[in-house]
């Protein structure tokens, strides 16, 4: 069997944003990897959290934290998501010790596609940031942008 790479992962963090979709939800999804097996992923979100809190990348690290029963995640552990995470995400990632990240849509991608949230996008990033060029993704995520975030003209 074949290791699973970069491409893999961040494949699942999008598959798992497009499951958010089609059922009602945002489009993010994430995973968090250790030694090339996900140990939490965004699927299982907790009902109860506000919706400021209810980010994939943070699901993702909580359902990795409870997996392994502790409250930091050991070396080694790599974040993966459709988009670039916001300094919530990123800081709560960096917090539980995770120290690099890989993303489908950067910053300027998510400009490009209207979102913007200044707040989260025109910031130093404090994690090891790998962006995966995607203009396929980029592509699907404006016409989610356009459909569901755009004023009807």
């Amino acid at each position: 069997m074949t290791a699973a790479t970069h491409e893999d992962f961040i494949n699942l963090a999008i598959e798992l944003a497009r499951a958010k979709v089609a059922e009602g939800g945002l489009p993010y999804g994430a995973v968090v990897v250790l030694d090339g097996k996900v140990i939490g992923d965004s699927s299982k979100r907790n009902p109860t959290l506000p919706a400021y809190l209810d980010h994939a990348e943070l699901v993702a690290i909580m359902n990795a934290c409870a997996a392994l029963k502790a409250p930091k995640l050991p070396n080694g552990c790599i974040l993966y998501s459709n988009c670039e995470s916001c300094d919530l995400c990123s800081s709560a990632a960096k917090w539980v010790g995770i120290t690099e990240a890989h993303f489908a849509i950067n910053t300027d991608d998510a400009k490009d596609i209207g979102h913007h949230d200044d707040m989260f996008i025109d910031r130093p990033a404090k994690l090891n940031l790998n962006h995966h060029p995607r203009p396929d993704h980029k592509t699907e995520m404006k016409d989610w942008y356009d459909k569901n975030w755009r004023p009807a003209t």
